[in-house]
Protein backbone atom coordinates (compact mmCIF):
# COMPACT_ATOMS: atom_id res chain seq x y z
CA UNK A 1 0.00 0.00 0.00
CA UNK A 2 2.44 2.29 0.98
CA UNK A 3 4.37 2.01 -2.82
CA UNK A 4 1.35 2.55 -4.46
CA UNK A 5 0.76 5.68 -2.91
CA UNK A 6 4.61 6.49 -3.43
CA UNK A 7 4.10 5.71 -6.80
CA UNK A 8 0.94 8.14 -7.08
CA UNK A 9 3.00 11.09 -5.20
CA UNK A 10 5.90 10.67 -7.80
CA UNK A 11 3.18 10.75 -10.40
CA UNK A 12 1.37 14.35 -9.49
CA UNK A 13 4.97 15.53 -8.67
CA UNK A 14 5.96 14.73 -12.24
CA UNK A 15 2.84 16.29 -13.81
CA UNK A 16 3.08 19.44 -11.42
CA UNK A 17 6.68 20.10 -12.39
CA UNK A 18 5.91 19.41 -15.97
CA UNK A 19 2.75 22.51 -15.67
CA UNK A 20 5.26 24.73 -14.32
CA UNK A 21 7.90 24.22 -16.69
CA UNK A 22 5.74 24.32 -19.16
CA UNK A 23 4.42 27.51 -17.44
CA UNK A 24 7.66 29.30 -17.31
CA UNK A 25 8.86 28.24 -20.72
CA UNK A 26 5.79 30.28 -22.73
CA UNK A 27 6.27 32.53 -20.52
CA UNK A 28 9.60 33.59 -21.76
CA UNK A 29 8.66 33.78 -25.07
CA UNK A 30 4.82 35.52 -24.67
CA UNK A 31 3.72 38.60 -21.96
CA UNK A 32 0.84 38.87 -20.23
CA UNK A 33 -2.29 41.78 -20.98
CA UNK A 34 -4.09 42.15 -18.03
CA UNK A 35 -6.48 45.43 -16.37
CA UNK A 36 -9.97 46.49 -15.71
CA UNK A 37 -13.26 47.33 -17.85
CA UNK A 38 -15.55 50.06 -16.48
CA UNK A 39 -18.93 52.31 -17.81
CA UNK A 40 -17.76 55.01 -19.09
CA UNK A 41 -20.69 57.11 -17.91
CA UNK A 42 -20.21 56.25 -13.77
CA UNK A 43 -16.90 54.15 -13.76
CA UNK A 44 -18.58 50.92 -11.93
CA UNK A 45 -17.09 47.76 -13.20
CA UNK A 46 -18.37 45.56 -15.91
CA UNK A 47 -18.28 41.98 -14.80
CA UNK A 48 -18.40 39.27 -17.69
CA UNK A 49 -17.38 42.00 -20.36
CA UNK A 50 -15.26 39.24 -23.04
CA UNK A 51 -11.99 40.34 -23.90
CA UNK A 52 -10.23 38.88 -26.46
CA UNK A 53 -6.52 38.98 -28.46
CA UNK A 54 -7.93 39.17 -32.32
CA UNK A 55 -6.28 36.33 -34.37
CA UNK A 56 -5.72 34.04 -31.64
CA UNK A 57 -7.63 31.65 -29.48
CA UNK A 58 -6.66 33.61 -26.15
CA UNK A 59 -9.44 35.46 -24.54
CA UNK A 60 -11.39 35.97 -20.63
CA UNK A 61 -14.15 37.14 -19.44
CA UNK A 62 -14.37 39.99 -16.25
CA UNK A 63 -14.31 39.12 -12.96
CA UNK A 64 -16.85 40.55 -10.76
CA UNK A 65 -14.36 43.78 -10.25
CA UNK A 66 -14.19 44.16 -13.84
CA UNK A 67 -10.29 43.18 -14.03
CA UNK A 68 -9.34 40.61 -16.38
CA UNK A 69 -5.98 38.95 -17.45
CA UNK A 70 -4.39 37.07 -20.21
CA UNK A 71 -1.28 34.84 -20.40
CA UNK A 72 0.87 33.51 -23.23
CA UNK A 73 0.23 36.26 -24.98
CA UNK A 74 2.28 36.45 -28.29
CA UNK A 75 5.18 39.42 -27.99
CA UNK A 76 4.45 42.03 -30.64
CA UNK A 77 1.87 44.58 -31.18
CA UNK A 78 -1.80 42.57 -30.62
CA UNK A 79 -5.24 43.63 -30.90
CA UNK A 80 -7.26 43.66 -27.85
CA UNK A 81 -11.25 44.02 -28.24
CA UNK A 82 -13.38 44.44 -25.66
CA UNK A 83 -17.59 43.63 -26.18
CA UNK A 84 -20.18 43.54 -23.54
CA UNK A 85 -23.84 43.17 -24.17
CA UNK A 86 -26.13 46.74 -25.06
CA UNK A 87 -22.41 48.28 -24.33
CA UNK A 88 -19.92 49.83 -27.70
CA UNK A 89 -17.37 47.15 -28.34
CA UNK A 90 -13.87 48.81 -27.94
CA UNK A 91 -10.69 47.28 -29.75
CA UNK A 92 -6.82 48.84 -28.36
CA UNK A 93 -3.35 47.90 -30.43
CA UNK A 94 -1.49 46.48 -27.06
CA UNK A 95 2.56 46.40 -27.67
CA UNK A 96 3.23 42.65 -26.04
CA UNK A 97 6.59 42.40 -24.72
CA UNK A 98 7.92 39.03 -24.02
CA UNK A 99 8.32 38.29 -20.13
CA UNK A 100 6.22 41.78 -19.11
CA UNK A 101 2.85 42.62 -18.12
CA UNK A 102 1.03 45.30 -19.95
CA UNK A 103 -2.16 47.13 -18.36
CA UNK A 104 -4.74 48.01 -20.15
CA UNK A 105 -7.89 49.83 -18.82
CA UNK A 106 -11.08 50.21 -20.92
CA UNK A 107 -14.14 51.90 -20.84
CA UNK A 108 -17.20 51.17 -22.94
CA UNK A 109 -20.11 53.55 -23.60
CA UNK A 110 -23.41 52.78 -23.52
CA UNK A 111 -25.25 51.37 -27.34
CA UNK A 112 -28.54 53.40 -28.18
CA UNK A 113 -30.08 52.00 -31.19
CA UNK A 114 -33.22 54.03 -32.51
CA UNK A 115 -36.36 52.55 -33.47
CA UNK A 116 -40.21 52.58 -31.81
CA UNK A 117 -41.05 54.04 -29.09
CA UNK A 118 -40.16 51.35 -26.37
CA UNK A 119 -40.51 51.67 -22.26
CA UNK A 120 -38.50 50.34 -20.19
CA UNK A 121 -38.83 50.47 -16.17
CA UNK A 122 -36.39 49.39 -13.30
CA UNK A 123 -34.22 46.66 -14.24
CA UNK A 124 -32.31 47.45 -17.74
CA UNK A 125 -28.93 47.40 -16.75
CA UNK A 126 -29.16 45.01 -13.89
CA UNK A 127 -30.65 42.88 -16.61
CA UNK A 128 -27.26 43.51 -19.35
CA UNK A 129 -24.54 42.68 -16.20
CA UNK A 130 -26.38 39.79 -15.12
CA UNK A 131 -26.80 38.20 -18.66
CA UNK A 132 -23.16 38.51 -19.28
CA UNK A 133 -22.29 37.10 -15.83
CA UNK A 134 -24.45 33.30 -17.43
CA UNK A 135 -23.00 33.77 -20.56
CA UNK A 136 -19.70 33.77 -19.32
CA UNK A 137 -20.20 30.77 -16.25
CA UNK A 138 -18.60 27.23 -16.98
CA UNK A 139 -21.58 25.97 -15.65
CA UNK A 140 -25.50 26.48 -15.55
CA UNK A 141 -25.98 29.60 -13.28
CA UNK A 142 -28.32 32.73 -12.90
CA UNK A 143 -26.45 36.05 -11.91
CA UNK A 144 -28.57 38.39 -10.23
CA UNK A 145 -26.78 42.33 -10.77
CA UNK A 146 -28.17 44.67 -7.69
CA UNK A 147 -27.52 47.97 -9.09
CA UNK A 148 -31.22 49.13 -8.54
CA UNK A 149 -32.31 46.54 -6.06
CA UNK A 150 -32.91 49.06 -3.43
CA UNK A 151 -35.47 50.62 -5.49
CA UNK A 152 -36.92 47.28 -5.87
CA UNK A 153 -40.05 45.90 -3.83
CA UNK A 154 -38.13 43.13 -2.19
CA UNK A 155 -37.55 43.56 1.80
CA UNK A 156 -34.63 40.75 2.01
CA UNK A 157 -32.29 38.49 0.03
CA UNK A 158 -34.57 35.57 -0.25
CA UNK A 159 -37.42 37.88 -2.48
CA UNK A 160 -34.47 39.38 -4.27
CA UNK A 161 -33.74 36.06 -5.92
CA UNK A 162 -36.74 35.12 -6.58
CA UNK A 163 -36.35 37.23 -9.97
CA UNK A 164 -34.00 34.76 -11.17
CA UNK A 165 -36.19 31.51 -13.45
CA UNK A 166 -35.89 28.32 -11.71
CA UNK A 167 -36.01 29.61 -8.01
CA UNK A 168 -39.38 28.92 -6.03
CA UNK A 169 -40.18 30.75 -2.56
CA UNK A 170 -41.20 29.95 -0.14
CA UNK A 171 -42.87 32.82 2.81
CA UNK A 172 -43.24 33.07 6.10
CA UNK A 173 -46.28 35.44 7.26
CA UNK A 174 -46.35 37.41 3.58
CA UNK A 175 -42.40 37.91 3.43
CA UNK A 176 -40.09 35.29 1.87
CA UNK A 177 -37.85 32.98 3.67
CA UNK A 178 -36.25 30.13 2.39
CA UNK A 179 -35.67 29.12 -0.90
CA UNK A 180 -36.03 26.27 -3.40
CA UNK A 181 -33.89 25.80 -6.75
CA UNK A 182 -35.36 23.46 -9.68
CA UNK A 183 -37.88 22.22 -6.70
CA UNK A 184 -35.48 20.80 -4.42
CA UNK A 185 -35.89 21.19 -0.78
CA UNK A 186 -34.42 24.04 0.70
CA UNK A 187 -32.20 22.31 2.61
CA UNK A 188 -30.24 20.67 0.55
CA UNK A 189 -28.52 24.43 -0.86
CA UNK A 190 -25.36 25.56 0.32
CA UNK A 191 -25.86 29.34 1.42
CA UNK A 192 -22.44 31.66 0.96
CA UNK A 193 -21.84 35.33 1.82
CA UNK A 194 -18.79 36.69 -0.58
CA UNK A 195 -17.87 32.58 -0.97
CA UNK A 196 -18.18 31.35 2.45
CA UNK A 197 -20.83 29.98 3.95
CA UNK A 198 -23.30 31.59 6.74
CA UNK A 199 -24.87 30.04 9.39
CA UNK A 200 -28.61 29.56 9.95
CA UNK A 201 -30.69 30.54 12.79
CA UNK A 202 -33.76 28.12 11.28
CA UNK A 203 -33.20 25.44 13.13
CA UNK A 204 -32.75 23.18 10.81
CA UNK A 205 -30.69 22.37 7.59
CA UNK A 206 -31.81 25.48 5.41
CA UNK A 207 -30.01 28.67 5.61
CA UNK A 208 -33.22 31.31 5.84
CA UNK A 209 -32.42 34.61 3.99
CA UNK A 210 -34.80 36.91 5.53
CA UNK A 211 -32.46 38.20 7.96
CA UNK A 212 -30.07 39.56 5.18
CA UNK A 213 -31.87 42.91 3.98
CA UNK A 214 -31.76 43.64 -0.26
CA UNK A 215 -29.80 46.48 0.37
CA UNK A 216 -26.69 45.10 1.47
CA UNK A 217 -26.17 42.88 -1.65
CA UNK A 218 -24.02 43.62 -4.77
CA UNK A 219 -24.85 40.23 -6.84
CA UNK A 220 -26.30 37.50 -6.13
CA UNK A 221 -25.61 34.17 -8.38
CA UNK A 222 -27.28 30.88 -7.98
CA UNK A 223 -25.44 27.68 -9.28
CA UNK A 224 -27.89 24.92 -10.35
CA UNK A 225 -25.52 22.06 -11.46
CA UNK A 226 -23.12 20.36 -9.11
CA UNK A 227 -19.73 20.50 -10.19
CA UNK A 228 -16.64 19.24 -8.24
CA UNK A 229 -15.11 22.09 -6.76
CA UNK A 230 -18.41 23.13 -4.98
CA UNK A 231 -18.91 21.67 -1.10
CA UNK A 232 -20.53 18.70 -0.46
CA UNK A 233 -22.89 20.02 1.00
CA UNK A 234 -24.58 22.14 -2.44
CA UNK A 235 -26.46 18.87 -3.35
CA UNK A 236 -29.67 20.73 -4.76
CA UNK A 237 -27.31 24.01 -5.98
CA UNK A 238 -25.62 27.19 -4.53
CA UNK A 239 -26.76 30.70 -3.65
CA UNK A 240 -23.46 33.32 -3.24
CA UNK A 241 -23.90 36.35 -1.98
CA UNK A 242 -21.48 39.65 -2.75
CA UNK A 243 -21.37 42.47 -1.14
CA UNK A 244 -19.70 45.80 -2.00
CA UNK A 245 -16.04 46.96 -2.29
CA UNK A 246 -14.65 50.36 -2.44
CA UNK A 247 -12.86 49.31 -5.37
CA UNK A 248 -16.31 48.58 -7.08
CA UNK A 249 -16.82 52.32 -7.55
CA UNK A 250 -14.58 54.91 -8.81
CA UNK A 251 -13.10 57.35 -6.30
CA UNK A 252 -15.23 58.35 -3.12
CA UNK A 253 -19.10 57.50 -2.91
CA UNK A 254 -22.18 58.07 -1.20
CA UNK A 255 -26.10 56.90 -1.68
CA UNK A 256 -28.96 56.04 0.08
CA UNK A 257 -32.65 56.45 0.47
CA UNK A 258 -35.24 56.65 2.95
CA UNK A 259 -39.08 55.27 2.09
CA UNK A 260 -41.99 55.94 3.90
CA UNK A 261 -44.25 52.88 3.06
CA UNK A 262 -48.02 53.25 3.47
CA UNK A 263 -50.95 50.14 3.20
CA UNK A 264 -54.21 49.49 3.86
CA UNK A 265 -54.00 46.26 6.53
CA UNK A 266 -55.89 43.39 5.99
CA UNK A 267 -57.58 43.49 9.75
CA UNK A 268 -58.00 46.94 10.43
CA UNK A 269 -58.09 48.48 13.90
CA UNK A 270 -56.90 45.58 15.49
CA UNK A 271 -54.35 47.44 17.87
CA UNK A 272 -52.09 50.43 17.37
CA UNK A 273 -49.78 50.27 14.03
CA UNK A 274 -46.42 52.46 13.58
CA UNK A 275 -45.24 54.05 10.84
CA UNK A 276 -43.55 51.86 8.07
CA UNK A 277 -40.00 53.18 6.53
CA UNK A 278 -37.69 51.51 4.95
CA UNK A 279 -33.79 53.25 4.99
CA UNK A 280 -30.41 52.47 3.81
CA UNK A 281 -27.19 54.52 2.92
CA UNK A 282 -23.76 52.71 1.77
CA UNK A 283 -20.79 55.14 1.60
CA UNK A 284 -16.91 54.08 0.09
CA UNK A 285 -13.90 55.79 -0.21
CA UNK A 286 -10.03 54.92 -1.28
CA UNK A 287 -7.05 56.67 0.75
CA UNK A 288 -3.45 56.29 1.41
CA UNK A 289 -0.58 56.32 -1.29
CA UNK A 290 -1.61 55.51 -4.30
CA UNK A 291 -5.26 54.41 -3.19
CA UNK A 292 -4.40 51.64 -1.56
CA UNK A 293 -6.74 51.06 1.30
CA UNK A 294 -10.27 51.04 1.08
CA UNK A 295 -13.02 52.03 2.69
CA UNK A 296 -16.87 51.13 2.51
CA UNK A 297 -19.47 51.02 5.26
CA UNK A 298 -22.84 50.22 4.59
CA UNK A 299 -25.96 50.00 7.08
CA UNK A 300 -29.87 49.67 6.39
CA UNK A 301 -33.24 49.68 8.57
CA UNK A 302 -37.02 48.95 8.25
CA UNK A 303 -39.77 48.45 10.13
CA UNK A 304 -43.33 47.39 9.21
CA UNK A 305 -46.50 46.47 11.44
CA UNK A 306 -49.25 44.37 9.32
CA UNK A 307 -52.44 42.10 9.96
CA UNK A 308 -52.98 38.87 8.66
CA UNK A 309 -56.18 36.80 8.63
CA UNK A 310 -56.77 32.82 7.02
CA UNK A 311 -60.21 31.12 7.08
CA UNK A 312 -59.27 27.37 6.76
CA UNK A 313 -61.58 23.87 7.28
CA UNK A 314 -59.86 21.05 9.60
CA UNK A 315 -60.33 16.85 9.11
CA UNK A 316 -62.22 16.73 5.84
CA UNK A 317 -64.30 13.41 5.61
CA UNK A 318 -67.11 12.12 4.26
CA UNK A 319 -70.87 12.58 6.21
CA UNK A 320 -72.75 9.15 5.65
CA UNK A 321 -76.46 10.41 6.78
CA UNK A 322 -76.29 8.53 9.84
CA UNK A 323 -74.73 10.77 11.99
CA UNK A 324 -70.95 9.48 11.45
CA UNK A 325 -68.23 11.07 10.17
CA UNK A 326 -65.61 8.58 7.64
CA UNK A 327 -62.34 9.87 6.99
CA UNK A 328 -61.80 6.84 4.36
CA UNK A 329 -64.05 8.27 1.30
CA UNK A 330 -65.37 4.58 0.55
CA UNK A 331 -68.92 5.64 0.07
CA UNK A 332 -71.46 8.24 -1.47
CA UNK A 333 -71.59 11.14 0.92
CA UNK A 334 -71.04 14.52 1.27
CA UNK A 335 -67.15 15.88 1.58
CA UNK A 336 -67.25 18.03 5.35
CA UNK A 337 -64.85 19.54 7.63
CA UNK A 338 -64.68 18.56 11.16
CA UNK A 339 -64.11 21.64 12.25
CA UNK A 340 -63.67 25.53 11.20
CA UNK A 341 -60.57 27.49 12.17
CA UNK A 342 -60.29 31.68 11.72
CA UNK A 343 -57.11 32.81 12.21
CA UNK A 344 -56.41 36.32 12.83
CA UNK A 345 -52.75 37.48 13.47
CA UNK A 346 -51.00 41.18 14.09
CA UNK A 347 -47.30 40.92 13.21
CA UNK A 348 -44.72 43.61 13.31
CA UNK A 349 -41.10 42.98 11.51
CA UNK A 350 -38.03 45.31 12.37
CA UNK A 351 -34.62 44.82 10.59
CA UNK A 352 -31.29 46.24 10.82
CA UNK A 353 -28.12 45.64 9.02
CA UNK A 354 -24.62 46.52 9.33
CA UNK A 355 -21.75 45.55 7.17
CA UNK A 356 -18.08 46.90 5.88
CA UNK A 357 -15.47 46.28 3.13
CA UNK A 358 -11.74 46.63 4.18
CA UNK A 359 -9.11 46.31 1.42
CA UNK A 360 -6.10 46.84 0.72
CA UNK A 361 -4.51 46.39 -2.78
CA UNK A 362 -0.14 47.86 -2.61
CA UNK A 363 -0.41 46.99 -6.14
CA UNK A 364 -2.20 44.94 -9.13
CA UNK A 365 -1.02 41.68 -8.00
CA UNK A 366 -1.81 41.96 -4.14
CA UNK A 367 -5.05 41.91 -2.05
CA UNK A 368 -5.98 41.52 1.51
CA UNK A 369 -9.82 41.95 2.94
CA UNK A 370 -11.83 41.83 5.59
CA UNK A 371 -15.60 41.68 5.54
CA UNK A 372 -17.06 42.01 8.82
CA UNK A 373 -20.87 41.92 9.03
CA UNK A 374 -24.27 42.10 11.26
CA UNK A 375 -27.71 41.62 10.96
CA UNK A 376 -30.57 41.58 13.41
CA UNK A 377 -34.20 41.25 13.11
CA UNK A 378 -37.13 41.47 15.93
CA UNK A 379 -40.66 39.82 15.22
CA UNK A 380 -43.86 40.14 17.57
CA UNK A 381 -46.43 38.26 16.39
CA UNK A 382 -49.98 38.50 18.25
CA UNK A 383 -52.03 35.11 17.14
CA UNK A 384 -55.78 35.03 17.62
CA UNK A 385 -57.57 31.55 16.34
CA UNK A 386 -61.18 31.09 16.94
CA UNK A 387 -61.87 27.24 16.03
CA UNK A 388 -65.74 25.92 15.90
CA UNK A 389 -66.26 21.90 15.87
CA UNK A 390 -69.31 20.47 15.67
CA UNK A 391 -69.80 17.35 16.95
CA UNK A 392 -70.53 14.01 14.36
CA UNK A 393 -71.24 11.26 16.74
CA UNK A 394 -73.95 11.26 18.58
CA UNK A 395 -73.69 7.93 20.48
CA UNK A 396 -71.98 9.73 23.00
CA UNK A 397 -75.46 12.03 23.20
CA UNK A 398 -78.24 9.49 23.11
CA UNK A 399 -80.65 12.39 23.66
CA UNK A 400 -79.92 14.78 20.57
CA UNK A 401 -81.34 14.68 17.41
CA UNK A 402 -79.14 12.74 15.18
CA UNK A 403 -77.01 14.67 12.53
CA UNK A 404 -78.99 15.40 8.82
CA UNK A 405 -77.57 15.47 5.33
CA UNK A 406 -78.95 18.83 3.68
CA UNK A 407 -79.19 19.76 0.26
CA UNK A 408 -75.45 20.82 0.08
CA UNK A 409 -74.27 19.44 2.94
CA UNK A 410 -74.93 18.56 6.58
CA UNK A 411 -76.52 20.04 10.17
CA UNK A 412 -75.08 18.83 13.26
CA UNK A 413 -76.61 19.01 17.01
CA UNK A 414 -73.93 19.74 18.44
CA UNK A 415 -70.50 21.55 18.83
CA UNK A 416 -68.28 23.75 20.39
CA UNK A 417 -65.79 26.78 20.24
CA UNK A 418 -62.27 27.20 20.86
CA UNK A 419 -60.18 30.09 21.61
CA UNK A 420 -56.22 29.92 20.90
CA UNK A 421 -54.71 32.90 21.53
CA UNK A 422 -50.68 33.53 21.71
CA UNK A 423 -47.97 35.97 21.94
CA UNK A 424 -44.96 35.17 20.20
CA UNK A 425 -41.23 37.31 20.21
CA UNK A 426 -38.65 36.16 18.24
CA UNK A 427 -35.13 37.80 17.73
CA UNK A 428 -32.48 36.16 15.20
CA UNK A 429 -29.13 37.91 14.69
CA UNK A 430 -26.62 36.86 12.16
CA UNK A 431 -23.02 38.16 12.42
CA UNK A 432 -19.38 36.71 11.17
CA UNK A 433 -16.78 38.16 8.75
CA UNK A 434 -14.24 36.98 6.09
CA UNK A 435 -10.59 37.63 5.97
CA UNK A 436 -8.81 36.65 2.94
CA UNK A 437 -5.55 37.20 0.68
CA UNK A 438 -5.20 36.96 -3.03
CA UNK A 439 -1.66 37.24 -4.78
CA UNK A 440 -0.68 36.63 -8.15
CA UNK A 441 2.99 35.70 -8.80
CA UNK A 442 5.03 36.12 -12.28
CA UNK A 443 3.91 33.94 -15.16
CA UNK A 444 0.25 34.58 -13.50
CA UNK A 445 -0.20 32.13 -10.78
CA UNK A 446 -2.48 32.80 -8.51
CA UNK A 447 -2.56 31.89 -4.91
CA UNK A 448 -5.80 32.72 -2.95
CA UNK A 449 -6.57 31.69 0.76
CA UNK A 450 -9.64 33.37 3.06
CA UNK A 451 -11.42 32.11 6.45
CA UNK A 452 -14.46 32.69 7.56
CA UNK A 453 -16.74 32.97 11.07
CA UNK A 454 -20.69 32.85 10.98
CA UNK A 455 -22.67 32.93 13.92
CA UNK A 456 -26.31 32.87 13.92
CA UNK A 457 -28.80 32.94 17.06
CA UNK A 458 -32.22 32.33 17.80
CA UNK A 459 -34.52 33.10 20.53
CA UNK A 460 -38.17 32.28 20.81
CA UNK A 461 -40.17 33.45 23.02
CA UNK A 462 -44.13 32.14 22.94
CA UNK A 463 -46.93 32.22 25.80
CA UNK A 464 -50.18 30.26 24.49
CA UNK A 465 -53.72 30.40 26.37
CA UNK A 466 -56.13 28.00 24.66
CA UNK A 467 -60.08 28.52 26.07
CA UNK A 468 -63.06 26.17 25.02
CA UNK A 469 -66.93 26.20 25.37
CA UNK A 470 -68.53 22.94 26.36
CA UNK A 471 -69.76 20.60 24.00
CA UNK A 472 -73.67 21.67 23.94
CA UNK A 473 -76.60 21.65 21.69
CA UNK A 474 -76.31 25.43 21.89
CA UNK A 475 -73.46 25.22 19.48
CA UNK A 476 -75.23 23.56 16.55
CA UNK A 477 -74.10 24.38 13.67
CA UNK A 478 -74.24 23.54 9.58
CA UNK A 479 -71.71 22.82 6.98
CA UNK A 480 -73.07 24.68 3.42
CA UNK A 481 -70.79 22.57 0.68
CA UNK A 482 -73.19 24.28 -2.34
CA UNK A 483 -70.24 26.69 -3.22
CA UNK A 484 -66.58 26.75 -3.84
CA UNK A 485 -65.57 28.71 -1.07
CA UNK A 486 -67.75 26.63 1.99
CA UNK A 487 -69.82 28.26 4.33
CA UNK A 488 -69.32 26.77 8.38
CA UNK A 489 -71.44 28.27 10.72
CA UNK A 490 -73.12 27.68 14.16
CA UNK A 491 -77.00 28.33 14.01
CA UNK A 492 -76.63 30.07 17.35
CA UNK A 493 -73.24 32.85 16.57
CA UNK A 494 -74.54 34.64 19.38
CA UNK A 495 -73.38 31.77 21.82
CA UNK A 496 -70.35 30.90 20.30
CA UNK A 497 -69.07 34.27 20.46
CA UNK A 498 -70.12 35.60 23.91
CA UNK A 499 -66.64 35.14 25.62
CA UNK A 500 -68.32 34.39 29.13
CA UNK A 501 -69.03 31.07 27.82
CA UNK A 502 -65.80 29.87 27.53
CA UNK A 503 -63.31 28.88 30.54
CA UNK A 504 -59.37 28.24 30.61
CA UNK A 505 -58.20 25.04 29.21
CA UNK A 506 -54.79 25.41 29.72
CA UNK A 507 -51.47 27.99 29.24
CA UNK A 508 -48.30 26.94 27.53
CA UNK A 509 -44.92 28.81 27.55
CA UNK A 510 -42.55 28.06 25.44
CA UNK A 511 -39.20 29.43 25.18
CA UNK A 512 -36.58 28.38 22.70
CA UNK A 513 -32.66 28.95 21.63
CA UNK A 514 -30.77 27.88 18.85
CA UNK A 515 -27.65 28.93 18.22
CA UNK A 516 -24.97 27.72 15.35
CA UNK A 517 -21.75 28.60 14.34
CA UNK A 518 -19.87 28.25 11.22
CA UNK A 519 -15.58 28.08 10.60
CA UNK A 520 -13.94 27.82 7.15
CA UNK A 521 -10.56 28.10 6.00
CA UNK A 522 -10.11 27.77 2.10
CA UNK A 523 -7.02 27.90 0.02
CA UNK A 524 -6.37 27.57 -3.89
CA UNK A 525 -3.31 27.48 -5.99
CA UNK A 526 -3.73 28.28 -10.09
CA UNK A 527 -1.52 27.64 -12.03
CA UNK A 528 -2.22 28.18 -15.87
CA UNK A 529 -0.69 26.86 -19.43
CA UNK A 530 -1.03 26.98 -22.78
CA UNK A 531 -0.75 24.00 -25.54
CA UNK A 532 -1.12 24.61 -29.11
CA UNK A 533 -2.91 27.97 -29.19
CA UNK A 534 -5.05 27.01 -26.37
CA UNK A 535 -5.17 28.55 -23.23
CA UNK A 536 -6.09 26.33 -19.84
CA UNK A 537 -5.49 26.66 -16.39
CA UNK A 538 -4.48 23.81 -13.34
Amino acid sequence: MFRRHRYVLVVLFLIGAATLAFSDAAAQSAGIIEGQVVDAGDGSPLPGANVVVEGTSIGTSTDPDGRFRLTSVPAGPQTLTVSFVSYKSSSTTVDVEAGQAQTVNVELASEVLEGEEVVVRGLRRSQFRSINRKRQSLNIVDALAADRIGNLPEKNIAEAVQRLPGIVLRNDRMEGRLVSIRGGAANLNNVTLNGNTLASTAGLRATALDLLPAEMVSNVEVTKAVTPDMPGNAIGGSIDISTLSAFDREGAFAFGSVRALSHDQQVPDLGETEFPFRANVTAGTKVGPDDAFGLLISASGSRRDFTTSGLKGEGWGEFSGEGSIDLRPDFGGVVVPEAQEQIVERNRRRRFAVNASLDWRPNKNVEVYLRPYYTFTDEKKLDNELEYNMVYDPEDYPGDPRPSMTESGARFARGFGSVDLSDTDEEESLWGGNLGVEHQFDGAVTLSASGSYSRGVLDRRQEDAEFETPETTRASGVADMGNFLFDYYPENPDYVGNGANYTANEVDLEYNENTENTYAVQADLRVPFSSAGLSGYV
